[in-house]
C-alpha cells in the first residue's frame, strides 16, 4: 500500500479528536521529549500505520471499545487487525510472585510473536489494535509493588528490583513493536460493578493500586525508554472510563484517528 493511499484511507475515513482534545489527551514521545500532537506532526516522519496497544483496569471497557472500533473500521473499509487479549488466570498465581512475573513475560512474548508474524507476512499494511500487549505487564508490576509495600517494605523492595529488570528487558527487546499506548482507567467501584462478580478483579485496594499504575504508565514507559536509550516515536493517551460506554467508545475511535494522523499524515 502506497504512502499516499494510506494517508487517504486514514485521513478521510476516520474521525479525530479536536485540537483542544488532542492537547488534553495526547502526548508524543520523540527524541526524548514529550510533544503535543500538533508539534509531533511537524517532527515525526510519516512512514507507516501504527500498532496501538490498549490497556486498562479490569472492567474499564477497553475490550468493548476495541470491538466497537473494529466494527466501525470494517464498515468504512479501513484495513486493520485486532490482536485479542490473552485470558488472565487471576486465581492461578500469587500476584507479585516469580511465577506471576513469568506469566506476564509469556503474555508479552505471545503478543510479540503475533506481531512479528504480521510484520513478515503482511508487511504491516494495516492499523493494528492490541488488547493488552507488550506494556500491559508494567502496570501490574507497579501495582504488585504498591500492594506488597503495605505489608513488608523488604518484600516490596525485592519486587521492585526484580520488576525493574523485567521492564528493561521487555523494553530493550520488544519496545519498538508498539507505536501508541491508550490507557483506560476506572475507579475500583465502577470496575467491580461492571465485572458483575465474575472474579476477574481483585480487591478494591489492588484495583486502586492498579489504576494508579495505569495512570502513571506513560511516565514509566518514558523513564524506561530513557534508561535503555530507545528513541522511536510513541503516542500516549488516556481515557476516563468512568464516563458512559458511548462517550468512551467515541473518544477511543477519535483517538485512533488522531494517532493514525500523526503516523500517516
Amino acid at each position: 500500500m502506497s504512502e499516499e493511499r494510506k494517508r487517504g484511507i486514514y485521513g478521510e475515513r476516520l474521525p479525530t479528536l479536536s485540537v483542544a482534545e488532542e492537547e488534553r489527551f495526547l502526548r508524543v514521545l520523540w527524541n526524548g521529549n514529550l510533544l503535543s500532537a500538533s508539534e509531533a506532526r511537524k517532527e515525526v516522519p510519516a512512514c507507516y500505520t501504527p500498532t496501538i496497544e490498549v490497556i486498562g483496569t479490569p472492567g474499564a471497557g477497553k475490550t468493548s471499545a476495541i470491538i466497537a472500533a473494529s466494527e466501525y473500521l470494517k464498515a468504512r473499509g479501513v484495513p486493520h487487525r485486532v490482536i485479542k487479549e490473552r485470558e488472565i488466570p487471576w486465581d492461578k498465581y500469587e500476584f507479585g510472585s516469580f511465577d506471576w512475573d513469568l506469566y506476564q513475560l509469556q503474555m508479552t512474548l505471545d503478543v510479540v510473536r503475533t506481531l512479528a508474524e504480521q510484520y513478515f507476512n503482511d508487511k504491516k499494511e494495516g492499523l493494528t489494535l492490541v488488547d493488552r500487549g507488550i506494556y500491559n505487564s508494567f502496570s501490574f508490576m507497579d501495582a504488585d509493588v504498591a500492594t506488597h509495600g503495605r505489608s513488608s517494605l523488604a518484600i516490596a523492595n525485592h519486587v521492585r528490583e526484580r520488576n525493574e529488570i523485567s521492564k528493561r528487558f521487555i523494553e530493550s527487546k520488544f519496545g519498538t513493536f508498539t507505536d501508541a499506548l491508550v490507557c483506560f482507567t476506572a475507579n475500583p467501584q465502577v470496575a467491580i460493578e461492571r465485572s458483575s462478580g465474575t472474579g476477574r478483579v481483585r480487591t478494591p485496594e489492588y484495583l486502586s493500586a492498579l489504576n494508579d499504575a495505569v495512570e502513571g504508565l506513560a511516565g514509566e514507559v518514558c523513564r524506561i525508554k530513557s534508561v535503555i536509550g530507545t528513541d522511536f516515536a510513541m503516542v500516549f493517551s488516556k481515557i476516563d472510563a468512568n464516563q458512559s460506554k458511548e462517550v468512551c467508545q467515541d473518544l477511543f475511535m477519535k483517538t485512533i484517528g488522531s494517532i493514525c494522523s500523526i503516523y500517516t499524515a
